[in-house]
């Protein structure tokens, strides 16, 4: 798929969840940490806005870093190969 914003970001946010958490659908749900990062990727993808998608996905990486998806290295890492 395509994203609009943070193309390798949530590429790889969106692999991570499938794999540690198969079956799980997007949903607007913040007790399902999953759910609700894969219907904040959707969501993201209909901004006009740059700063509001940025927000978003610095929120994003700190709850799939909680969730222990990924690392800060990695998390840094996406970034930046986003921000080329």
């Amino acid at each position: 798929m395509e994203y609009k914003y943070y193309h390798n970001t949530n590429t790889f946010i969106k692999k991570v969840i499938d794999e540690n958490f198969p079956n799980t659908i997007p949903r607007e749900d913040l007790d399902d940490r999953p759910a609700n990062l894969l219907w904040m990727i959707q969501k993201m993808q209909t901004f006009d806005d740059y700063g509001k998608a940025s927000r978003w996905i610095g929120w994003m990486l700190a709850h799939a870093e909680i969730l222990g998806l990924m690392t800060n290295k990695e998390s840094r890492d996406l970034i930046r190969s986003d921000a080329k």
